[in-house]
């Protein structure tokens, strides 16, 4: 079954966070916090239209090519076009990006998985878009939204203890403790956008009744990504 993790790994991945895995030394180390920042003239965003209304999201080729290429090229394609949001779990994310809406399909424009990609710049935000994964490396088609999450102090404390070496400097802690988000999914999960608009329109399908697999039970869809070019 295709998931990014279960609703018992949250409460574990939580306390795993001391172990989480550090970022490369080849990540950027700059954070200039970019997923805070409104989308400039000429960023590539994603414009999703879906049953409940239109979220748009500025994509980041440059620190994380291969999710973007993936995306963007399946979206171009009309291959996310008709899937559903096949798994909804409240305050926490909504996930899409199966053709087959089970939620154990899909597969990406190479046929075969992809590797992560970690950056210092991007991070679990509420409004990260990142790709779903079911074992290390084995990207697909498959994407999330983040909707919610409240950033403990227990995680504050954790973060601090792993620093600015581990990921998480004192900018990031910030913004966590701004917009609240998912702290134990980073360097676990690629995160390749953010979404700038309509997250009022994610937070309509977060609230969707569910049944006891997060499988929404009125079937809201994607009609179209579009991929387009900012313009201020």
């Amino acid at each position: 079954m295709k998931k990014i993790i279960s609703a018992l790994l949250v409460v574990l991945l939580a306390a795993m966070l001391c172990s989480c895995k550090s970022p490369s030394e080849s990540v950027d180390t700059s954070e200039t916090r970019i997923q805070l920042q409104a989308p400039s003239s000429g960023d590539m965003i994603a414009v999703v239209e879906t049953d409940l209304g239109t979220v748009k999201a500025v994509l980041y080729p440059e620190y994380a090519p291969l999710a973007v290429e993936n995306f963007s090229t399946h979206a171009e394609e009309g291959y996310y076009d008709g899937c559903t949001f096949h798994r909804v779990i409240s305050d926490f994310l909504v996930q899409s990006g199966d053709p087959t809406g089970a939620g154990n399909g899909g597969e990406s424009i190479w046929n075969s998985n992809f590797t992560n990609e970690y950056t210092n710049e991007l991070h679990h935000y509420v409004g990260a878009l990142g790709v779903a994964t079911s074992q290390t490396d084995g990207n697909g088609s498959q994407f999330y939204i983040i909707t919610g999450g409240e950033v403990s102090d227990e995680l504050i404390d954790d973060m601090r203890s792993q620093g600015a070496k581990g990921g998480f400097s004192d900018k990031v802690i910030d913004a966590y403790i701004e917009l609240g988000g998912r702290p134990t999914l980073d360097f676990r999960y690629t995160v390749f956008g953010q979404v700038y608009e309509g997250m009022d329109v994610v937070q309509k399908i977060n609230a969707l009744k569910t049944d006891k697999n997060d499988c929404p039970v009125d079937k809201v869809q994607i009609r179209k990504i579009t991929i387009e070019t900012y313009q201020d």
